[in-house]
């Protein structure tokens, strides 16, 4: 199976030289470039920005690990002070030592008391020479661990700055973070007021629909009115025509106006009827005073 696939993997190889030539690399490059873009715009906008806030978060382990070490460094630092702070203390005492011995040794004495011993002239220097020594030694060797010290304390200092730089810098990619979640939800929020603008166009639509349609009935009417039949107007003709052509009632009445004049005229022909005497006569009844006094 592995042998197949080395053949397989040869010939495409072969075969894209042979196509390609020396570009078959760029080609490929290219290709692989355009692969990547491709996946990576296909992952959603809230997901890159949820891995660039993993990939922050990520960041601590190496920041709490960086603190320990420079914790460690201070430690060390402080515990190295103080043994240099002993050993100059110590070589202070060597040297006064050294130089009081030193001044004894200018009298000229063979011997000397020291702690109610007895010692000589000789004794006393072969201990002042030891002491010499021992302090050279020693002091070569305190100014050694001064250098030390001092290096450790640069490396301290350095690591510290680091540090310090390090988790300015998480803040910061964390505000950024913060700052390109909020533009991403202002665009989402742009995008949710554009999507209902659909809205808005169906009412121009429908405005438009409306606006056409009473173009088309003023259209009409104006059609009507140029015919002479006139839409939408007051019906004052109506009126004015009742007004010209009286009703049936009114128009007998008065054609036959002339009929009660002629009754009239042969009721006083005729005299006065049976009821007209009978009042007549009633009134001729009536006292004359009462006539009088009427």
């Amino acid at each position: 199976m592995i042998h197949k696939t080395l053949i397989t993997g040869a010939v495409a190889l072969t075969l894209g030289m042979f196509v390609f030539g020396s570009n078959m690399w760029s080609y490929l490059q290219s290709t692989a470039n355009n692969v990547r873009e491709s996946v990576k715009s296909s992952v959603p906008f809230e997901m890159r920005i949820e891995t660039a806030a993993d990939m922050v978060e990520e960041i601590l382990p190496e920041i709490r690990r960086h603190k320990q070490l420079v914790a460690k460094q201070q430690v060390e630092l402080k515990y190295q002070q103080e043994a240099i702070t002993k050993t100059r203390t110590e070589l202070e005492s060597q040297k006064k030592a050294i130089l009081a011995l030193r001044e004894m040794l200018q009298d000229g004495k063979q011997t000397y008391q020291f702690a109610r011993h007895a010692y000589t002239a000789t004794e006393v220097e072969s201990d002042v020479s030891q002491r010499f020594e021992r302090f050279k030694i020693a002091e070569d060797a305190l100014t050694r661990e001064q250098e030390v010290f001092e290096a450790k304390r640069k490396a301290l200092r350095s690591n510290e700055q680091a540090l310090d730089q390090m988790m300015n810098q998480k803040k910061t990619l964390e505000a950024q973070v913060i700052q390109l979640q909020a533009r991403l939800n202002q665009l989402r929020a742009t995008e949710s007021v554009k999507s209902m603008d659909i809205d808005d166009s169906q009412l121009v639509r429908t405005r438009q629909m409306i606006n056409e349609l009473n173009k088309e009935l003023d259209i009409q009417e104006r059609v009507l009115d140029e015919e002479g039949e006139f839409v939408g107007l007051i019906p004052v003709e109506e009126e004015l025509e009742h007004r010209q052509h009286p009703d049936l009632l009114s128009e007998i009445d008065s054609y036959f106006d002339d009929t009660p004049a002629e009754e009239q005229k042969s009721e006083e022909k005729t005299g006065p009827t049976a009821a007209e005497k009978a009042d007549t006569a009633e009134s001729s009844s009536v006292d004359p005073d009462l006539q009088a006094a009427l």
